[in-house]
């Protein structure tokens, strides 16, 4: 399995004078993600397409912060699929799952020791 690098330079950004931002963003930010995904699998699991686009929109925002292209693109292809009546996703929540573990794991590892 590859560690890709994530580059958090957004989030480095916005928290550069602030000792306590990275810290709380890690904890949110995680927080969140697993959230989003037990949300997406919840969608799935009930058939809730409302639910599923209001999750791919809320997510988009930290996952465009974190520069997570992937795991968007994931979401969508998940939310699309859903839409078109096509609820066998299980294949695709183990791989978003997957990639948002990663994220998760990458924020916690790498998010303090890259540089601004």
């Amino acid at each position: 399995m590859e560690m890709n690098t994530n580059n958090f330079s957004q989030v480095l950004e916005l928290g550069k004078d602030d000792e306590s931002f990275i810290n709380t963003f890690i904890d949110q930010s995680t927080q969140e993600l697993a959230n989003y995904l037990s949300c997406i699998r919840e969608g799935v699991e009930t058939k809730n397409m409302y639910w599923l686009n209001f999750i791919k929109h809320k997510s988009k925002t930290l996952l465009e912060l974190l520069s997570d292209e992937a795991a968007s693109k994931k979401i969508s292809t998940i939310s699309e699929l859903a839409s078109q009546g096509q609820w066998e996703l299980d294949h695709q929540l183990s791989s978003l799952e997957t990639e948002i573990y990663q994220l998760i794991e990458s924020i916690k590892t790498q998010l303090k020791t890259q540089e601004v």
